[in-house]
């Protein structure tokens, strides 16, 4: 299985293969319909999320006001101060905050609230 997520917003691309299939009376989980759970929306197919998903993040503008800029070396990064109940940024929190349990033992998914 190979889960590859999109550069600015995390959403997922699923690809799965396999050298032998479960034989019929075995009682397998379906992977995909479990990531579609979890996730909402999944792709399963590498030119669509190439143009549904890449390129848009191309075009899309950046979440949040500019607040400062580090340096390190030659390469430059901005800080930028994101609202959690702005709209725009709604959606793709969502797909940041599916991730948490991947790296973080234990990691529960956060309630949008204006008092964060």
């Amino acid at each position: 299985m190979d889960v590859t997520l999109s550069p600015k917003f995390l959403i997922p691309l699923i690809r799965i293969s396999y050298s032998k299939k479960a034989p019929s009376f075995a009682c397998i989980d379906d992977i995909e319909a479990k990531f579609k759970d979890h996730y909402g929306k999944i792709y399963t197919d590498a030119q669509l999320y190439n143009v549904e998903v890449l390129e848009a993040e191309k075009k899309a503008e950046k979440f949040g006001k500019e607040v400062g800029q580090i340096s390190s070396g030659d390469k430059k990064y901005e800080v930028r101060k994101v609202r959690l109940d702005s709209d725009d940024f709604q959606e793709k929190q969502f797909y940041l905050q599916s991730i948490l349990s991947f790296f973080i033992d234990g990691a529960s998914q956060i309630e949008a609230n204006a008092f964060w």
